[in-house]
């Protein structure tokens, strides 16, 4: 059992829960979360990475926090006041820019919707119906533990093992620990329709930019998509971060099984997005 942080591939569990549990994506914010200093803007916004409010994590400030003291993240407030200090990137609506902060929001909105938060949400939506039994959220130092070893020179002035050392409340959406058959599984089944209704998950709006590896790179609801292809549809996350490097992918394909490769590394630097990439390509073309 080969276990590592996903990081950002847990924006789709939080995106396939708000499904799970009917939340209404078209509310505003507001709804759930009252706070005079964010913007008008509604979940479905949050999960497309439409909602204009800036991602903490081009803060320079973030990253040098996550260095020099690595076991004490900030919490929510201080992660969101200074991204919101930012500005806004747009309007909401009228552009698209990745936000984690927006994540944050989506984790928090859960939290007050579901009984027992994210953590109970996940459990009885998704670990448990699925026997996904080495997977869970990572929340504490404790929680690295038992994954496997993984240097990372952001941790500190030189390369350190994360396991320890970096908590990961530093994400502010929260992360899972894995292992890849349990990726495989949980993507295999959001692929097939067993989970949610997939023509809503992947109602996706163009990013405006090229990516590697995308025909015509667009972002759902918590899932990166491509409907540029002629082999099928695109969907799944990369995630990374110190320590841990992970790219879920599959593609749905008319009149056959969905296709899925999964990719997780303890060298935050692997490239594991080209990999899975390159192998779903390979096996479209075999058959």
């Amino acid at each position: 059992m080969a276990r590592h942080l996903v990081y950002s591939v847990a924006k789709t569990y939080l995106a396939v829960l708000c499904l799970r549990l009917e939340l209404d994506l078209d509310a505003p914010l507001a709804t759930w979360i009252d706070d005079p200093r964010l913007p008008r803007v509604t979940l479905r916004q949050l999960l497309n990475h439409t909602s204009g409010i800036p991602d903490y994590g081009p803060l320079p400030e973030y990253h040098q926090a996550v260095r020099e003291t690595p076991s004490t993240p900030w919490s929510d407030e201080e992660l969101l006041t200074r991204a919101l200090a930012r500005g806004a990137d747009f309007e909401p609506g009228e552009g698209w820019a990745y936000s984690n902060t927006g994540y944050l929001l989506v984790r928090r909105i859960v939290e007050e919707a579901a009984p027992g938060g994210f953590a109970g949400a996940l459990e009885r939506e998704l670990l448990g119906p699925l026997g996904l039994g080495d997977t869970s959220l990572a929340l504490e130092l404790h929680d690295l533990d038992d994954l496997v070893p993984a240097e990372s020179a952001l941790v500190g002035e030189e390369p350190a093992d994360v396991r320890g050392r970096y908590h990961p409340a530093w994400v502010g959406h929260r992360t899972l620990a894995s292992t890849a058959a349990d990726q495989h599984r949980f993507w295999t089944a959001l692929a097939s329709g067993h989970l949610v209704d997939l023509e809503r998950l992947t109602e996706s709006v163009e990013i405006g930019f090229p990516a590697p590896g995308f025909e015509r790179p667009s972002y759902g609801l918590g899932v990166m998509t491509d409907p540029g292809r002629a082999d099928g549809l695109l969907i799944g996350h990369g995630g990374g971060g110190p320590g841990y490097a992970a790219a879920c992918f599959a593609l749905l394909r008319d009149g056959k099984g969905p296709l899925v490769a999964i990719e997780l590394s303890g060298d935050e630097r692997a490239d594991v997005q080209a990999k899975a990439l390159d192998a779903l390509r390979g096996r479209a073309t075999s058959g």
